[in-house]
């Protein structure tokens, strides 16, 4: 699936509720993670590593309730995509828009850092694209 193809278009790439061929795709996916995870060996044979790193990733990840820090390695990959442009820009520039307008709808105060984040997304895509105020996805 290109999931990007249907982000640019602010659409879901599987509409819900989920079909039978797209649930038996993504149960797929799962299958071969779980394959891959349970045919790795943790370094040292002990998985305390990987737990204590995860309790350091869940402490980072609850101490910025808006995703800043997400955004802002987003828009980095943004702005290395806009050399070669096309659809995996765009579907960058869209969820870049998507995030700024969730802290719009929580009420949080835009910044000039991220209304020119915005703006710059906004250039590479249609001048009529338009994400809707409650975030909903055209059909």
């Amino acid at each position: 699936i290109d999931f990007d193809k249907f982000h640019v278009l602010n659409q879901r790439a599987m509409p819900l509720p989920l079909n039978r061929s797209s649930a038996a795709y993504a149960i797929d996916d799962l299958r071969r993670i779980e394959a891959i995870l349970k045919s790795q060996v943790p370094p040292g044979r002990s998985y305390k590593a990987a737990r204590a790193r995860t309790l350091e990733s869940i402490i980072e990840i609850a101490g910025d309730k808006l995703g800043l820090k997400a955004l802002r390695q987003s828009e980095m990959y943004f702005q290395r995509s806009k050399k070669k442009g096309g659809v995996k820009c765009q579907a960058k520039a869209v969820a870049l828009m998507r995030h700024i307008q969730s802290l719009r709808l929580r009420g949080e105060n835009i910044t000039i850092e991220l209304d020119t984040i915005e703006r710059d997304a906004a250039a590479v895509l249609p001048d009529d694209f338009v994400i809707p105020e409650d975030l909903s996805f055209r059909a």
